[in-house]
C-alpha cells in the first residue's frame, strides 16, 4: 500500500493537534484546575461574606475563628497549602475552628486587614474569638519556622515548621485569644 505525501501530511498534522491538545489539558490541569487550596469541604468560608457567617457561627457556637491570609500568586502559600493545610491530621485539628481564607491580592479592601491584623507576610494565621482582638501565630514561612507563645504572646520560642509546631502554636494562640477574650468580658 503506497502513502501519498497528503496522507502523510494529514496524518502528521492530526498527531501534532492531538499532542497539543494534550498538552494544553495538561497545562490546564496543572496550572488551573488542580490546586491544593483550601475547601469548603472542609469546612473553610471565603472573603468577606465567609466572615460574616463565621462570626455568626463563632458566636452562636463559642468556637475560635481562624483567619487564613494567602496571596494568589504566592508560591510559599501553594506549598504552605499542599503540605500543612491540606494535611488530614491538621484538617482533623481544625474542626473545632470556623475557618476563613482571604486571598489578599483579590480586593485592595482585604488590605484593611494588612493593618488591622498587624500582618507582615503571607500565608499568615490569626485565631480570633468573636470580636475580641486577633491572635497571630506568627509564621516565617522563607525560614521555615513558627513562634510557639509560652503564657502570652510575648514570651515564646520559634520553632521549626512542622504539622506538631503549627498544633502546639495553634493551640497556644487560642489560649491566648480566650484569655484575652474572657478578660474584656469581665471588663
Amino acid at each position: 500500500m503506497k502513502v501519498s505525501r497528503n496522507q502523510v501530511r494529514t496524518w502528521s498534522m492530526a498527531a501534532l493537534a492531538g499532542l497539543v491538545a494534550i498538552l494544553a489539558c495538561g497545562y490546564i490541569y496543572f496550572f488551573h484546575i488542580k490546586s491544593y487550596g483550601v475547601s469548603a469541604s472542609d469546612g473553610w468560608y471565603f472573603e468577606d461574606e465567609g466572615y460574616r457567617q463565621a462570626l455568626a457561627i463563632s458566636q452562636q457556637q463559642n468556637r475560635p475563628i481562624l483567619f487564613y491570609f494567602r496571596r494568589k500568586a504566592c508560591q510559599i502559600c501553594k506549598d504552605f497549602e499542599k503540605n500543612i493545610i491540606n494535611n488530614a491530621d491538621f484538617i482533623h485539628f481544625t474542626q473545632n475552628y470556623v475557618k476563613v481564607r482571604y486571598t489578599m491580592d483579590l480586593n485592595r479592601a482585604h488590605q484593611q486587614f494588612i493593618k488591622k491584623y498587624h500582618i507582615r507576610l503571607q500565608p499568615a494565621l490569626i485565631v480570633q474569638y468573636q470580636q475580641h482582638p486577633p491572635v497571630s501565630t506568627h509564621l516565617v514561612l522563607p525560614m521555615n519556622q513558627v513562634w510557639v507563645a509560652e503564657n502570652s504572646i510575648d514570651n515564646g520560642n520559634h520553632m521549626p515548621l512542622s504539622i506538631t509546631t503549627l498544633k502546639l502554636s495553634l493551640k497556644r494562640v487560642t489560649e491566648i485569644a480566650k484569655r484575652q477574650a474572657m478578660s474584656d468580658a469581665k471588663n
